[in-house]
């Protein structure tokens, strides 16, 4: 079992021309010289889709945690390989962690197909699109999400990783750098979510919906 790591923010999507700017400053200061630093795109507003599933195990933690299964398609990992996964995901309600268990495989459809046979129910099927950026600085590598979900196009959730080994000073500068400690909207919550954002806006939790895809939206 792996434990999620990384940075979250939530952006307004106005905001997200100034990131780009700066990783574009970062890739033009390396040709000139005044950095050791590379930036690559490996996904530019991509569809990612997926079908979660009811959890047939860990209730016994329900009050403290939430475990669902997932489905997932369209993602480009860092070495820009393209994945098709099955993930088993427990998170903690208040946010303060997250542990998951991953697989991959060939095909959505098929992965699909098999769960719905074994008797596993579907409670949403969603997509969104993502791009995603690799910067290599001072030769530590992270890499940059930006996700954009139906309904909540005002704002963009990045996500921030660290694929090579760094310290925190590193991780932090790397933050500074782009400026997300300075415009991250949820900086004073615990972390940037999608199903919390969600029901701010009134609607459930999108793991609750049953369709969350820019032609259909079905939120009950």
């Amino acid at each position: 079992m792996r434990k999620s790591k990384g940075y979250d923010a939530l952006i307004q999507a106005e905001n997200l021309d100034e990131i780009l700017t700066k990783l574009k400053k970062l890739e033009a200061d390396t040709k000139v010289g005044r950095s050791s630093t590379d930036v690559i795109p490996i996904m530019l507003d991509q569809t990612i889709r997926r079908a979660l599933y009811k959890s047939k195990g860990g209730n016994e933690h329900g009050d403290t945690e939430i475990h669902w299964i997932r489905i997932m398609e369209g993602d480009i990992d860092y070495i820009g390989e393209t994945r098709c996964t099955i993930t088993y995901k427990i998170r903690r309600k208040d946010m303060s962690s997250e542990y998951y268990s991953e697989l991959r495989v060939e095909s959505f459809d098929d992965a699909a197909e098999l769960f719905e046979l074994i008797g596993y129910v579907q409670t949403s099927y969603q997509e969104n699109k993502r791009s995603k950026f690799v910067c290599v600085v001072d030769k530590v590598r992270y890499m940059v999400r930006f996700d954009v979900w139906p309904k909540l196009e005002d704002v963009i959730f990045v996500n921030v990783v660290c694929v090579s080994s760094a310290s925190q000073e590193d991780i932090d500068g790397f933050i500074k750098l782009l400026g997300l400690n300075q415009i991250d909207l949820a900086k004073e919550e615990a972390v940037a979510d999608v199903d919390a954002e969600y029901q701010k806006r009134g609607y459930k939790p999108a793991r609750f919906m049953p369709e969350v895809t820019f032609d259909s939206f079905k939120a009950e």
